[in-house]
């Protein structure tokens, strides 16, 4: 649908920056990271052609953890902030949520073989065009899930399920290109098995 459909555009050349540190206390451990992301942006003009106009540049701050906080429980989890803009323009990169979070617990039960858990994932408004004219919302969803490990004979199997977005919440996931995004999936119940020979 652009003016220019078929045309070729240069390559995207990235540059990026990172500086991090990790800790590890007890059983949990943590990391810290700072980057920078410069890369070019392509953006649809007053005449709607894809075009190369100018840097966007990310700067970002995340803090992940992970390990066990009890015998039985496991966790892992983070936070991602990120500073975005198209720099020729002032405007915020679309695509691109100031806020990402996520936090997940297993919890090896006291019945053998069965372990269940969750996690939340949280992300924050974002732009779906290059323009600045189109905000998607905040989102957040709950996953559950369960396995159970035993054995059939000596053949190690392990069942598991999950249920993705508990909640059965409407939501936006991502972007997949100026002005196009894609929505998230309904309640989804996932069953399965593993089999080790």
């Amino acid at each position: 649908t652009y003016a220019n459909a078929g045309q070729a555009l240069p390559p995207k050349q990235t540059k990026q920056f990172e500086l991090g540190a990790k800790l590890q206390s007890g059983a949990m451990t943590h990391t810290v990271s700072a980057y920078q992301i410069r890369r070019p942006s392509f953006v649809t003009n007053s005449s709607n052609a894809l075009v190369d106009d100018g840097e966007q540049r990310l700067r970002g701050l995340e803090w992940s953890m992970y390990g066990q906080v009890m015998q039985t429980l496991s966790l892992l989890g983070g936070v991602t902030h990120i500073q975005s803009a198209q720099r020729n323009t002032g405007r915020d990169t679309y695509g691109v949520p100031e806020l990402r979070a996520r936090i997940g617990l297993d919890w090896q039960t006291p019945v053998a073989g069965l372990k269940v858990g969750g996690r939340v994932i949280y992300t924050g408004a974002q732009w779906a065009d290059s323009n600045n004219r189109l905000r998607v919302p905040a989102w957040h969803r709950l996953d559950l899930n369960a396995s159970y490990s035993t054995k059939f004979g000596a053949t190690p199997v392990r069942f598991n399920t999950s249920v993705e977005n508990v909640g059965d919440k409407n939501y936006w996931i991502g972007m997949f290109g100026d002005g196009f995004v894609m929505p998230g999936a309904p309640r989804t119940v996932k069953v399965s098995a593993t089999v080790s020979f």
